[in-house]
This record gives structure tokens, C-alpha cells and sequence, in this order.
């Protein structure tokens, strides 16, 4: 179903919650309606992309004049591959009372770290300093690592969150590259 008026479901939305929220509204101006399961979802994915590349990406960007420097880096992947290894952390840590990251938040946060990665050209960055992957393959290559049953459980999770964020990587890719093409 596609909404001819957004606005007013817009204004229905925001005034289901409290006055905090509602006043949150504006905020959220430029989102739009889904696209239908039969409409074409390349444009929606491009459009969506583009506001992503508008709102945050300057706001994201990588402005370290040392990119060797670890703690100077300012950019988005900076703190996303902190994130992404408190998400697998918090996913083999899960037990009866606490829920595990891919339950509580799914692999939404992977497509969205992608789209962000992508349109502020951080994606090698993320490959370099990303603490998960060398976690992982410290495990994998090195003989003297003692074989401990966290971390193959955290590699196990790990290959899971990676190839999701790879997953939207690819798909994300070409849509970013016609942004830039056509700026």
C-alpha cells in the first residue's frame, strides 16, 4: 500500500507517543513511506542512501590527518568497530536474563553501519582496525593460542555478524557508487 499523504501519518505516528518524542518530529522530515512489495526497490535503496550520504556523512567522516594513528581516528569506523565487538560480546555472553545483541537489535545495526561505512568511504578503514577480525584471525593463524571455548564461540558469532555486514556491503555498493557518480 503506498500512503498518498505522508505528512498526515506522519503526524498520526508522532502523536501516539509523549510530547518528548513528539517534539522529535522534525527530526525525522525527510523519512519516507516503504516501498510496496511490488514496486521497484533499487530507487528506494538509492534514495534512502543518498539522505543517509546528506544528513551524516560529514558528521561521520574520517578526519584523522594519521590514518596509522589508531587513537587519533575520528571517523565513523572508529566507533563502530567498538561496537561491532561489544555486539558479538554481548551475543556469546547471552544467557536466560539477558537477551544476546542479534536478538535485542537483529542484523539491522550491520546494514546500517554498511550504508554509513559505505557513503562516508570508510569501508577500508573498518577492514583495517576492525578488532573483531583480529581477534578471529589471531585465532585462526596462531599456533600458540591456547584453543578456548569463548573464543571459538566468539569467532563462530563473529563470521555470523560478518558476512551480514558483508551481505550489505555488496548490495550497498553498487547504489553508493551511482551516488557519486551522479553528484
Amino acid at each position: 500500500m503506498i500512503f498518498k499523504n505522508t505528512e498526515n501519518i506522519r503526524s498520526e505516528f508522532f502523536s501516539l507517543f509523549d510530547n518528548e518524542f513528539k517534539s522529535s518530529a522534525p527530526h525525522f522530515s525527510s523519512l519516507q513511506c516503504n516501498p510496496a512489495e511490488n514496486e521497484v526497490v533499487q530507487p528506494f535503496l538509492n534514495n534512502s542512501l543518498y539522505q543517509i550520504y546528506t544528513k551524516v556523512g560529514a558528521i561521520c567522516s574520517e578526519n584523522s590527518q594519521n590514518l596509522l594513528d589508531v587513537t587519533s581516528l575520528t571517523g565513523f569506523e572508529a566507533v563502530y568497530v567498538v561496537l561491532e565487538f561489544l555486539f558479538v560480546y554481548l551475543e556469546i555472553t547471552k544467557d536466560r536474563t539477558n537477551p544476546g545483541a542479534l536478538q535485542m537489535y537483529g542484523e539491522g545495526v550491520m546494514a546500517g553501519a554498511a550504508a554509513i561505512l559505505l557513503v562516508t568511504n570508510q569501508q577500508n578503514l573498518y577492514n583495517s582496525f576492525s578488532i573483531c577480525e583480529t581477534i578471529v584471525r589471531r585465532y585462526e593463524t596462531d599456533f600458540s593460542v591456547v584453543d578456548n571455548p569463548t573464543v571459538r564461540k566468539f569467532a563462530k558469532v563473529y563470521s555470523h555478524v560478518y558476512s551480514a555486514m558483508k551481505l550489505a556491503l555488496t548490495t550497498y555498493q553498487p547504489a553508493v557508487d551511482t551516488i557519486f557518480t551522479y553528484m
